[in-house]
């Protein structure tokens, strides 16, 4: 005798007791509660124990580490392309760059002074727990325009800020 059907599962009377029956389901039913079998009790405590895990460890598993950033500007692989050609391998792999190219500004490497016109491109994650900011910025010599060096950094948000 067929009673209802309760998310995936259909519930059969058993017995003159009224008890309920759930085939092949890992829970058993009865008139007055629903108990879990020892296998459901498991699950169940471990599914509590991973979500409160992730609501208080979020940032560490969708935070990108600074190695990956690194990696990532490495694949641009933008030295020796001018700004330019710098921005459009950038767009493509999802940056947003800024408009506008600072020219002359002065940097140190090295204990040398140089004038570079730097250019910064950002991608912001989609992440509403922890949202991160990875910026790229590329510095071109000013006498002839080429790449000299890309770096990178990754500023990170408290939670649910925009």
């Amino acid at each position: 005798m067929l009673l209802g059907v309760a998310g995936l599962h259909h519930y059969r009377l058993v017995d003159s007791n009224h008890r309920l029956s759930c085939i092949p389901s890992p829970w058993r039913l009865s008139v007055h509660s629903v108990k879990p079998l020892a296998m459901g009790e498991n699950v169940f405590r471990t599914s509590l124990l991973l979500i409160a895990c992730l609501t208080l460890n979020g940032c560490g598993l969708t935070k990108i580490p600074e190695s990956w950033h690194d990696n990532e500007i490495n694949r641009l692989d933008t030295v020796g392309l001018s700004l330019e050609e710098a921005r459009t391998k950038a767009t493509r792999r999802g940056f947003k760059c800024s408009e506008n190219i600072q020219f002359n500004r002065t940097i140190w490497d090295g204990g040398i002074e140089r004038k570079v016109n730097t250019l910064q491109c950002y991608k912001k994650s989609l992440d509403l727990i922890c949202p991160q900011t990875r910026y790229v910025i590329f510095n071109a010599d000013s006498k002839s325009g080429k790449v000299l060096s890309a770096g990178g950094r990754i500023t990170e948000f408290t939670c649910f800020s925009a």
